[in-house]
């Protein structure tokens, strides 16, 4: 015992040579953040415990998706789990070491769900009904503050986005306007509105699960493809009498998406999301931003995403083959990961998992390696890294 109480604090002390100690200890610094009108939200920095503000090279700053999200990206309500998949807080570990750093924040709409818990008073306010008219600029002005506080707290760091799902809609728009963000990265791409992306989730997400069940393929559900005890098919049963408007015996296709249009024309025609579409028409298009931009684009998408669907990111990638050529986006698809970049058990699965851990590392190298690289990309035809 005396002597190995001697050689632990030399192999210690040998261990910390190693590896500096800017890198022994990564830690979250925790702080109220206050945004361009003076809004607080709660936020946090990854980064090694002793490592000074001028020290850190590189600041990746995390972009929620829609919804009132936490800044961990906890969807314990969407998690297969119930208890949370954490995506923006390992994104954040992951990013924010070495010499790097992270940053996450709860997203404004979760700070005003948060107070209205507490006190519904606040739904009479002047400052919430004020919010409720700019749901989406005010995301778009949130990220633009939290860039210029990691410019000038981290004066010698390039200033890079990565965002989730409607992420990808505002961080593409704040690299637009502040030319001295180097890059974004984009999970989970909205390349198309989101009144078009509501649409498919609604009317034509569920009919892949709908032709699984039609045994027969006319398009169409009788009471005999229906014994099924999934969730699906006990639905259908229950409700058979009320969705079979003909009266003929069957379900048919047309049938089900009026019933999910019915849905769908309830929640388009939310205050809020009205707003959200017509504030969405006022910034450049998508498209518009990736054929020209200086920065770098990485896309990080998996290819059972039924949220935002993969073939308009492999549309972007055609329009970038064939039309635009610019060598300044980079393609990754992930085999039977979906949204959050998690392992699905089909396209219809609508469960939250954690990310993939060979997905977590390409996010990783690519902002090692890509997000670094100051040469334009060389992409061969038809080079999609899988």
């Amino acid at each position: 015992m005396p002597r190995f109480s001697k050689i632990k604090p030399i192999v210690f002390c040998a261990l910390m040579t190693l590896i500096g100690p800017h890198f022994a200890w990564a830690e979250d610094q925790a702080w109220d953040f206050k945004s361009f009108d003076q809004f607080v939200l709660k936020a946090k920095v990854s980064k090694a415990k002793d490592l000074k503000d001028e020290a850190v090279t590189k600041v990746v700053i995390l972009i929620h998706g829609s919804g009132p999200s936490d800044m961990d990206g906890t969807f314990k309500v969407a998690a297969e789990n119930k208890t949370g998949v954490f995506l923006y807080k390992k994104l954040a570990q992951a990013l924010g070491k070495g010499r790097c750093a992270a940053i996450r924040y709860n997203k404004r709409s979760y700070e005003w769900r948060a107070k209205i818990l507490k006190d519904r008073k606040v739904l009479e306010t002047e400052e919430f009904k004020k919010a409720q008219k700019t749901p989406l600029s005010d995301l778009v002005k949130d990220t633009e503050a939290f860039a210029k506080y990691a410019q000038k707290r981290f004066p010698n760091a390039g200033i890079y986005l990565l965002g989730h799902s409607q992420g990808t809609f505002v961080g593409l728009q704040v690299a637009h306007k502040n030319k001295f963000i180097k890059g974004v990265g984009v999970i989970g791409m909205m390349a198309s509105t989101l009144g078009t992306l509501s649409f498919e989730q609604y009317i034509y997400r569920p009919l892949i699960r709908l032709r699984s069940l039609d045994k027969n393929q006319d398009d169409a559900l009788s009471m005999k493809e229906l014994t099924g005890t999934d969730n699906l098919s006990v639905g259908l049963k229950m409700q058979f009498k009320v969705l079979d408007m003909n009266k003929d015996q069957l379900l048919s296709f047309d049938e089900v998406k009026a019933a999910n249009f019915t849905s769908f024309m309830g929640m388009i025609s939310s205050d809020v999301l009205r707003r959200l579409i017509a504030e969405e028409m006022q910034y450049p298009a998508i498209d518009k931003i990736l054929a020209k931009c200086k920065f770098k684009v990485g896309f990080f998408q998996g290819e059972w995403d039924n949220q935002t669907p993969t073939y308009q990111v492999r549309a972007i990638e055609l329009l970038n083959k064939f039309r635009w050529s610019n060598k300044q986006l980079k393609f990754w698809y992930f085999k039977k990961l979906g949204h959050d970049l998690g392992m699905k058990k089909d396209y219809s699965d609508v469960s939250y998992r954690e990310i993939d851990k060979k997905a977590l590392e390409t996010v990783l190298e690519a902002f090692n390696n890509f997000f670094d690289s100051k040469a334009p990309v060389k992409t061969a035809p038809g080079d999609s890294k899988k």
